[in-house]
């Protein structure tokens, strides 16, 4: 004989509530159907979970209406039937209220773990960047010192000489960078005619490096110094300065 009615507890109402819309229809029909024609539908996921809770009072309850149908069974306590469903309700809503918290705990503790993962992945890509800028900045220091050392060069065994035989140390920079820009004959000649113009002067009457070279002074006539006999009434400043 079909069924033409079932008991639908509130436990249902309150497990299927939490669920979207797409999950209650399901709910429903497959409660409906296995209530009625006792056939159980495909279900996935929470929803069978579920179903598999709701569906051992459907059991029970349908046992009841099979044994109301043979003349039920004796009465051998005095709690009522009223008592014996409100009990019931009150074990299973429990019972399925307790399972859903624990599916949304663990739910709960998954994202929170995709967030942590999530967090970390972040956490690497930060850190590769860092790393990326650091080589980056290496790179930029490298290359600023790779100039630099192009920039700066070696001053010449040319100049080195002249610089060792030049009697007046002076604005040495300076003098270098005139003596590069001399043709290799005005460097030679002048590193050749420093002792024959200076050998016999005093350092303050020499003129500095850079005046030297910038003047060409290497082709200058050498000074030939002669001796005035000292007279004893002229005083010392009367006396002729030498370059």
């Amino acid at each position: 004989m079909k069924k033409d009615s079932f008991v639908y507890y509130r436990s249902f109402w309150d497990a299927i509530q939490t669920r979207p819309d797409n999950e209650r229809l399901a709910l429903y029909d497959a409660i409906l159907l296995y209530a009625f024609d006792g056939k159980q539908g495909e279900l996935q996921g929470v929803e069978s979970s579920i179903f598999t809770l709701i569906k051992p009072q459907i059991d029970a309850n349908h046992r009841k209406w099979e044994n109301g149908f043979k003349g039920g069974r004796p009465n051998s306590n005095k709690v009522g039937l009223k008592d014996v469903g409100r009990f019931s309700d009150e074990i299973t809503t429990g019972f399925i209220n307790e399972n859903l918290m624990s599916n949304e705990e663990g739910e709960m503790k998954n994202e929170k773990r995709k967030m942590r993962n999530e967090e970390g992945e972040r956490s690497n890509e930060e850190g590769l960047m860092d790393n990326e800028e650091r080589e980056m900045k290496n790179e930029e220091c490298y290359n600023e010192n790779e100039n630099l050392n192009h920039q700066w060069k070696k001053p010449s065994k040319e100049f080195e000489q002249f610089w060792d035989l030049y009697p007046k140390k002076v604005g040495k920079k300076e003098a270098e960078e005139i003596f590069q820009s001399l043709n290799p004959e005005e460097q030679c000649a002048a590193v050749n005619n420093i002792s024959r113009l200076y050998s016999k002067t005093p350092q303050q009457f020499v003129p500095n490096p850079s005046n030297y070279l910038r003047d060409a002074r290497w082709e200058d006539e050498a000074i030939e110094q002669t001796p005035k006999p000292y007279n004893d009434y002229e005083r010392d400043e009367d006396l002729p300065y030498f370059r």
